[in-house]
């Protein structure tokens, strides 16, 4: 017969066990919404026109232990914890509000079985909305899992009508809450009619009383794609609503998810409330997204945000490829005390577990995270944030950050932007759309660089790759576009771990389709040298710098540059130089221009980069070690190299 020896330590860790296997089957709900949200969101075939997309269970876990805290409530008073309100306007399948629960079953120790708290806690404290009535009856019933004396027709699990309603009427789901009450499906009889509350009679719960938490991963659709579910007339009557509804909000219709953070506001009533989101990445950085950014760090404290730079999951949510970020935001009560600085998290690698995520939530927490080798930290002052500058999300080395920012602001030399002394355009939209690329020659002699080939275009001095000609009617637009036509271009678009060019010359005129013509403006030099002191400028480090720290795009690691991006480029203010410094740039180019440049992850081994480096320190008076230190910063990014940061690599600051 065996028996336990009688041995503290082991009585003390059979228990431990025992709570830890007790902890796994509490989850199991859990467990499975996580199996049944993912196999919901694969087979959904509306995704790309209503942007739902299934929040991973790690991200879910991370962002509600990052949004309630410790203090958020008295979690030993059971009737704190009821008057609680936490909504998701976007709920899907409820992986958030699932999360939230979760998270409040944690830290509320009454709350942990499936008796009565718990049919409290899915019945009083929890409010979804969504477009869609089955991941409504999914997020039913994965909630109502947690307690078997859920009733059903209690719980705030609702659809709302997104499309047109029987008396003609444009439906916009949870966002008609900004303007009138959505029309519902009353739950759970999804044959029973859809039917609208009317504002006069009284309301429910979830819809009077202020939230203290929305918490969402709102869809995020671009305006070519949003409602093409729907015939023309019916999406043409949706957008009109949108329109209508957001014309006096920050919210820039191009993309439409910033308009549930305006509908996150309007709910969170709350003095105290507060708005915790996935959002996409360029949510941080973009131009159309500048207003949101205001608004929200007006409004809020914006406390915590967090990226991954993680190559293999730059995602939050599941069927995507874009980069997203988690964003947790709280009202400031305290008006005559400046707001704390806002914590930028960018995570080496993404948590794969719940239990994962929950330890970088506490590391966040603790500031340990670079301690434990998650990832960075950056303090953004507040005033940073009001102003709608988000950009410590651009480079996982805050070293980087800092020396963007040194450069941007002219603290490193005098700077000027790119758009005051040169003409940038038309971008490729407009020759794809008014040209077609041919190998053979037309009768104007038009020609263009038209894709942008790493394997090809490896070196400064670069030739056109086709010849265009004019579409059928469009023989104007094209004479128009053909008289914009420049030497020095400009990439709109670029891999980071086989670029080799951030600007070419050519031999001749011509337009682009992977890039934009950049025609420098009459100066005290001609403006060939003027192109080729650019073009040297921009193949640095220091120009390297410049662009990615400017970069607004949908993955770190494939850069998308718009006419602003390229604009507000910080480049050398040549004037202030002197004229034979920028002739020493431009015989520099003279020199280097056929010479190969390795891809940008090998810049460090790269001599010609070294050169070009060399040179740029000469005209501008910077210290070369720095510039060395920078180039071999960037070689170490994530979005440069594709590969996840070692801890190995690192190097104490």
């Amino acid at each position: 017969m065996l028996s336990c020896p009688p041995d503290p330590a082991f009585s003390a860790a059979v228990a431990d066990t025992a709570r830890a296997a007790l902890a796994v089957a509490a989850n199991v709900a859990s467990f499975r919404h996580d199996l049944l949200g993912r196999i919901f969101h694969t087979v959904l075939d509306t995704a790309r026109y209503d942007g739902s997309f299934y929040t991973t269970t790690p991200a879910a876990t991370l962002l509600a232990s990052l949004a309630i805290r410790e203090d958020t409530c008295d979690w030993e008073d059971i009737e704190a914890v009821e008057r609680l309100r936490i909504t998701d306007p976007a709920c899907g399948t409820g992986t958030l509000l699932m999360a939230a629960a979760e998270r409040i079953r944690e830290l509320a120790p009454h709350f942990r079985d499936q008796g009565e708290p718990a049919r409290i806690l899915i019945e009083n404290v929890l409010t979804g909305y969504d477009i869609n009535l089955t991941a409504t009856h999914m997020a039913a019933t994965t909630l109502g899992l947690l307690s078997p004396s859920t009733q059903f027709q209690k719980m705030k699990i609702y659809r709302a009508l997104l499309g047109i309603d029987e008396s003609g009427n444009a439906r916009l789901g949870s966002l008609e809450l900004l303007d009138r009450d959505p029309m519902l499906m009353t739950w759970p009889n999804p044959t029973q009619p859809v039917q609208q509350i009317d504002s006069g009679e009284a309301l429910g719960p979830d819809l009077r009383e202020p939230s203290d938490l929305v918490i969402m991963n709102p869809p995020f659709t671009r305006d070519s794609l949003r409602h093409d579910q729907f015939d023309q007339n019916d999406e043409k009557q949706l957008k009109a609503r949108e329109k209508d509804l957001f014309a006096d909000t920050p919210v820039h219709l191009s993309s439409n998810g910033n308009s549930f953070m305006v509908l996150a506001d309007f709910i969170n009533r709350s003095e105290s409330g507060s708005i915790a989101s996935v959002l996409p990445l360029v949510t941080a950085t973009n131009a159309s997204s500048l207003k949101i950014r205001q608004f929200l760090a007006s409004n809020y404290h914006i406390e915590t945000i967090v990226t991954s730079y993680d190559p293999e999951r730059v995602y939050f949510s599941e069927s995507t490829g874009i980069g997203e970020m988690l964003l947790v935001c709280r009202k400031w009560r305290d008006r005559d005390k400046g707001k704390p600085p806002t914590k930028v998290v960018n995570l080496s690698i993404n948590p794969s577990t719940p239990a994962d995520a929950l330890n970088v939530a506490k590391s966040i927490e603790n500031d340990t995270v670079e301690s434990q080798n998650f990832g960075t930290v950056q303090e953004v002052p507040a005033s940073t944030i009001t102003d709608g500058d988000w950009g410590a999300v651009q480079f996982l080395s805050p070293y980087l950050r800092q020396r963007f920012i040194a450069l941007r602001d002219g603290d490193m030399f005098s700077v000027i932007k790119l758009g005051r002394i040169a003409d940038i355009g038309p971008d490729g939209r407009g020759i794809r759309g008014n040209f077609i690329r041919s190998s053979m020659p037309g009768e104007k002699g038009m020609t263009a660089l038209w894709d942008h080939k790493t394997d090809i275009t490896q070196s400064m001095a670069a030739n056109t790759d086709c010849h265009i000609h004019p579409k059928s009617g469009k023989e104007m637009q094209c004479d128009h576009l053909w008289s914009q036509r420049g030497r020095l271009l400009l990439p709109t678009r670029v891999a980071l771990k086989t670029v080799r060019m951030f600007s070419v010359r050519l031999e001749v005129s011509a337009l682009g389709s992977g890039w934009v013509p950049c025609k420098p403006r009459a100066s005290g030099v001609a403006d060939e040298v003027m192109e080729k002191s650019i073009c040297v400028y921009l193949n640095s480090a220091l120009g390297v710098l410049a662009v990615l720290g400017n970069r607004s795009s949908k993955l770190l690691s494939y850069p998308q540059l718009s006419m602003d991006d390229l604009r507000k480029l910080a480049v050398p203010d040549f004037s202030a130089l002197g004229d034979e410094t920028v002739m020493k740039l431009a015989q520099t180019y003279d020199v280097l221009a056929t010479h190969k440049l390795k891809p940008l992850p090998e810049m460090q081994s790269d001599d010609v980069r070294h050169a070009l480096d060399h040179a740029i320190c000469d005209a501008l008076g910077v210290d070369p070690e720095e510039v060395g230190m920078i180039r071999n910063s960037l070689t170490l990014e994530p979005s440069v190299t594709g590969k996840r940061y070692e801890v190995k690599t690192r190097v104490r600051r």
